[in-house]
């Protein structure tokens, strides 16, 4: 039977510019009070590998070597355990609850099992999380090419002075691939994970959970209660944890270690200064913006060539890449949305709603 397999390119990756002086970690004011719906996801022909897709197919009830979402999750030293697992389960959650295909039944097909090493490549999973560290880095995970330390260099010449880093990536994530058999092409008989959908955190940084940033309080209380019974948490006890932190507009506030360093620098003697540096980050935010790739996203403010965009009211045109644009969405580069926008739920319905559509007008 004659067969094919689509996949949707290359791991998209989440990096942090060239930066001077004026480098933070630090994010700024965050989403104002009306948003424009605006979006960026992959063309709808090459969304057959994403999350969604795969949950649509189980739905459908299309013939598959896959019975449920199943989702390992590699630990690291710090960022592990039960705060790991919950912080994983609410990133799915989030972009489940934005699609529209959210509610307990479709929550239930997810399986999330946290491992000591996640194998990117194991296709007995629908999706790999890995939080990268050097000493676990294994030949699957193929970071060297992706990820590099992050160094700082300073130069002083009489009272001034500058600063700078390199390119940081944080992150990497993907759809991974499925095949399907078909007699007719435009009716699919199977489906098979070919490849696991993927995330990987950069192994240069020291992650840490969201206990480290969220303020004291009732918030950050109701995240250690909810974290201790992880296991057993329901879908609505995850979704409306990801409501409170959409209610509270929350974005991410990084350590000042850099400053440190410049400051260091500044008081020393020295005219010149070449460092490497481990950053030491909350992950959600890059767990957030990587898993919306496994659901199809693509980077709102700069999308690939071939993605759709789409917008409603005052959105930002822009006219020579001819395609809507925005800052305001987690799967930007800009500030550490630690929730959904308007524009990544935007974003989200109208390619699940398209997807949908899209597998079930091939269903056996």
């Amino acid at each position: 039977m004659p067969s094919k397999t689509k996949s949707f390119g290359s791991l998209l990756h989440f990096a942090l510019p060239h930066l001077l002086f004026t480098f933070t970690l630090a994010c700024g004011t965050g989403e104002t009070d009306v948003s424009h719906p605006k979006w960026a996801h992959v063309p709808i022909a090459s969304s057959v590998s994403t999350i969604n897709a795969r949950l649509a197919y189980l739905q459908e009830g299309f013939p598959a070597d896959f019975k449920n979402i199943s989702v390992c999750i590699q630990n690291a030293s710090e960022y592990n355990g039960s705060e790991l697992l919950f912080e994983t389960k609410l990133a799915y959650a989030a972009w489940l609850d934005a699609s529209g295909q959210g509610s307990s039944k479709s929550w239930n097909t997810f399986r999330f099992i946290v491992k000591n090493h996640c194998n990117m490549k194991d296709n007995a999973f629908s999706s790999v999380v890995v939080i990268g560290e050097e000493a676990k880095i294994s030949p699957d995970q193929n970071v060297s090419s992706s990820f590099r330390r992050s160094q700082i260099s300073c130069k002083k010449t009489g009272p001034s002075a500058n600063c700078s880093t390199g390119r940081m990536t944080l992150g990497l994530g993907g759809p991974g691939s499925i095949g399907y058999s078909y007699v007719q092409t435009n009716i699919w008989n199977s489906v098979t994970n070919r490849l696991p959908a993927t995330v990987i955190l950069s192994p240069f940084v020291t992650w840490q959970s969201l206990a480290a940033i969220l303020p004291n309080g009732a918030l950050l209380a109701r995240y250690r209660e909810l974290s201790t019974r992880v296991t057993t948490l329901t879908y609505d006890d995850i979704r409306g944890f990801n409501r409170e932190l959409q209610s509270q507009r929350l974005i991410g506030q990084e350590n000042d270690q850099l400053s440190r360093i410049v400051e260091a620098f500044l008081k020393s003697g020295r005219t010149s200064l070449t460092e490497d540096f481990l950053p030491r980050r909350s992950a959600y935010h890059v767990l957030l913006h990587e898993v919306g790739h496994q659901f199809g996203m693509d980077h709102a403010d700069h999308p690939s060539l071939d993605s759709e965009t789409g917008s409603a009211g005052t959105a930002s045109f822009d006219a020579v890449d001819g395609e809507w644009e925005t800052d305001l969405s987690t799967m930007a580069y800009a500030d550490e949305y630690l929730y959904l926008t308007a524009d990544d739920a935007a974003g989200i319905r109208d390619l699940a709603s398209k997807n949908l559509n899209f597998i079930s007008s091939h269903k056996p």
